[in-house]
C-alpha cells in the first residue's frame, strides 16, 4: 500500500480536479465555453492530467464546451505528452469531438516573410531570427518584439531596412520559454 503523503497528493490532486471541473461545468450551463490552451509541451504532470480527465469527461457528458490545446512538435518532451492525449482523442474520435490538427513549423521562406511583415530587415537579420526561432510563429514575433527592445537595431538608410547589430551569444535566449521568463522578469 502507499505511504499516507501519497494518498494524500493523490487525495488532493482529485479534488483540484473535480473543483476546476465544477467550475467550468457551471459556467458551461450558462453559456458556452471554449477553453484554448497553448504550448501543453511545457504543462507539468498535474495539468497533462487534467487534460486528459476532461477528454473523458467531455466525451460522456453534453455541455457547449470545446476544449483545444496546442503543442510545438519540435520542443523537447512533447512528443511523448501529445501521443498520449492524442490517443486518448482517437479513443473518441468516435463521438466526432476530438480532432487532431498537427502543426508543423513555418517554412524558411515563409518564417522570414512573417520576420519582414514585422519588421523590415536585411536578409542576413531575417535569417538570424528564422534560424533562431525554428519556424514557430509565436517566438518569431516575440523575438523581434525582444530585439527591438533591446535596440539590437540600427537602420540601413541606403536599403530601407533594419540591420541587427552583433550581439552577445548569450543576450538572445535560445528558445522561446527563456526568452517569455526573461520578458517577465523585466515586468
Amino acid at each position: 500500500s502507499p505511504p499516507t503523503e501519497e494518498l494524500d497528493v493523490e487525495r488532493g490532486q482529485h479534488w483540484r480536479f473535480v473543483a476546476i471541473e465544477e467550475a467550468l461545468m457551471a459556467i458551461a450551463k450558462s453559456r458556452p465555453v471554449a477553453l484554448v490552451l497553448d504550448d501543453i509541451h511545457f504543462a507539468d504532470s498535474f495539468s497533462l492530467g487534467l487534460l486528459m480527465h476532461w477528454q473523458e469527461e467531455l466525451a460522456t457528458r453534453t455541455v457547449p464546451m470545446i476544449l483545444v490545446y496546442s503543442s510545438r512538435v519540435h520542443e523537447i518532451g512533447s512528443v511523448d505528452q501529445l501521443n498520449a492525449l492524442s490517443q486518448l482523442g482517437q479513443k473518441y474520435s468516435s463521438v466526432s469531438f476530438a480532432f487532431h490538427q498537427k502543426l508543423e513549423p513555418l517554412s524558411d521562406a515563409d518564417a522570414a516573410a512573417m520576420v519582414n511583415y514585422l519588421l523590415p530587415m536585411t536578409e542576413a537579420s531575417a535569417k538570424f531570427v528564422v534560424d533562431r526561432t525554428k519556424g514557430n510563429p509565436l517566438f518569431i514575433t516575440e523575438l523581434v518584439r525582444f530585439l527591438g527592445e533591446a535596440e539590437a537595431f540600427t537602420f540601413d538608410v541606403d536599403q530601407s531596412k533594419w540591420v541587427l547589430r552583433s550581439l552577445p551569444d548569450d543576450i538572445v535566449p535560445p528558445n522561446m520559454r527563456l526568452l517569455i521568463l526573461r520578458r517577465i522578469r523585466l515586468i
